[in-house]
């Protein structure tokens, strides 16, 4: 991994935060990733200025080698703070990069346990063991369009209690694709199938 990959994911991270913050219909997580996006400019801002000015230089093309749009929010950052810890070999043995660098990975450990521990808290272990207890393969997605159903998906999230039933005096169609869309990622699929999930229950009860 290269100076222009670490910084340039670092950054990315910003955009693929707002961008999950956005889309999520619980509160807890809702916070803590608002805390994140809006935090990390800075601390990021803060390393790449060190750094240009410790070795004298501008950075050339920034370039991002983590897709949020591949992972759920939790795995994500999981994904980010393994790149952070491959970054501190790049900064070199300069303490005032890799202190930087270190508040970084704080700001993701601690966005990490508000999503894990406090927006789900005991939902996780539950989530868990119905991905692993599927038996319905349609509602499992290995990247192979062709067996993922976002139909039997949304039914298997309505079963499981993970997505409540639609009912015409508690939501519009909109408002409802948006919850099985977040229902669809807390259950761990990634943010292509949940859209698919989202894109189902919209078109079921719009029509």
């Amino acid at each position: 991994m290269t100076v222009e990959e670490l910084f340039g994911t670092l950054q990315q991270a910003v955009v693929g935060s707002w961008r999950k913050h956005l889309r999520t219909a619980k509160y807890g997580k809702h916070e803590a990733l608002d805390e994140f996006y809006k935090e990390m400019p800075e601390k990021v801002d803060a390393l790449i200025e060190a750094w240009m000015g410790a070795n004298g230089k501008k950075i050339g093309e920034f370039e991002n080698i983590l897709k949020s749009a591949n992972y759920n929010t939790l795995s994500y950052l999981k994904e980010l703070k393994k790149i952070c810890k491959q970054g501190y070999s790049i900064l070199g043995d300069n303490d005032e990069l890799k202190s930087l660098l270190d508040d970084i990975v704080n700001l993701i450990n601690s966005t990490l346990y508000k999503v894990k521990e406090l927006s789900e808290s005991s939902m996780i272990d539950l989530k868990d063991y119905l991905m692993e207890s599927l038996v319905e393969e349609s509602c499992k997605y290995d990247y192979d369009v062709k067996q993922f159903n976002p139909k039997d998906c949304l039914t298997w999230l309505i079963k499981t209690k993970l997505l409540d039933k639609y009912s015409d005096s508690k939501y519009d169609a909109e408002d409802w694709a948006e919850l099985a869309q977040a229902a669809a990622e807390e259950a761990g699929l990634p943010l292509e199938a949940a859209e698919r999930v989202y894109d189902a229950a919209y078109y079921l009860q719009s029509k």
